[in-house]
This record gives C-alpha cells, structure tokens and sequence, in this order.
C-alpha cells in the first residue's frame, strides 16, 4: 500500500495518492465545534449553527459591489440588452456543447449526480435535456431543488469557530 502510495506521489496522481492515505490513516471523526455569532457568542445547537451559517453565507453571497454601485441606468441598459438576446428555443447542440464543457471529477451536487454519469450517454442527455429546459422556459417556471446547492466550508488558518475563516 505504502508503494502505491509512492508511485502515486511520483506520478502526480494526486486523488490515488489523498485516497492511500485516507485508507492508511484510518477514518477519524470529526469534533463537533460550534459557531460563533457576529457578537462572538459560541453557538453550539444544532439548528443556531446552521442559521448562523445561512445568515454568513447570506452576506458573503448577496454583497454589493462597492467598486461598481449598481445605478437605475445600468437596470434599464441591462433590460434594453436582455430585450436584444435572441430568445429562441434550447438546441441539442447547444446542450451538448455545455456539457461537454463540463469537467470530469467534479462532486456531485445535492441529487448525487456526478458529471460522468451526465456524460455517460451525451447524446440521450442532451437530447433529454433540451426537452426539459425548453419546457420549462416556456412555463417560466423552473424547480424549486435547481435553487438548492451544497456549500461545504473549507477552513483557513485560526479560529475554526468563526465563520470568516
């Protein structure tokens, strides 16, 4: 195992080698840590730590630019440009170019779906998949879980019970 790990180093293969030694140090449990709030209180409950994870990745995510303020010319240019997009309907091509595009070895998102299996049969998907866009762009309604993704936090260096790290 250990050898394999080795070539593994030797020859960049970077995800054999995380997985050798995932498998040679042995599974380990994560400490349950809680949060701090913006006034520094610790939370430790279960549902304040995730409200307060919604709360950091709210404002993280929905921030203005204070570079660029966004002004009510630039709201009107942007309606002007959108009234110029052809609107026309979602062409298997075009799907097919997308998901070609798509990297291999990506997480799956919240419906286990990985990249390769999308890929699997490209023309069946694609096919399959400009049905469903076109459809749902001529409802105007798109589902509710395509507004749903997984945020997993990566910690930086300090105190791992503040968020901004």
């Amino acid at each position: 195992m250990a050898e394999d790990a080795e070539k593994a180093a030797e020859n960049a293969r970077s995800k054999d080698l995380y997985n050798i030694t995932k498998i040679l140090t042995g599974e380990r449990k994560r400490q349950h840590t809680g949060v701090k709030s913006e006034e520094g209180e610790l939370k430790s409950e279960r549902n304040d730590i995730l409200n307060r994870w919604v709360e950091h990745f709210s404002e993280v995510l929905n921030r203005q630019d204070p570079l660029h303020p966004i002004s009510e010319k630039d709201v009107d240019l942007a309606e002007i440009i959108i009234d110029e997009i052809a609107l026309g309907e979602w062409t298997v091509a075009e799907v097919k170019r997308a998901l070609k595009k798509t990297q291999n070895g990506k997480s799956a998102g919240i419906d286990s779906v990985t990249p390769e299996l999308i890929k699997a049969d490209i023309d069946l998907t694609a096919e399959k998949m400009a049905e469903i866009f076109n459809s749902l762009w001529e409802e105007e309604k798109w589902p509710s879980d395509w507004r749903k993704a997984l945020i997993c936090k990566i910690f930086k260096k300090g105190d791992m019970t503040d968020c901004n790290n």
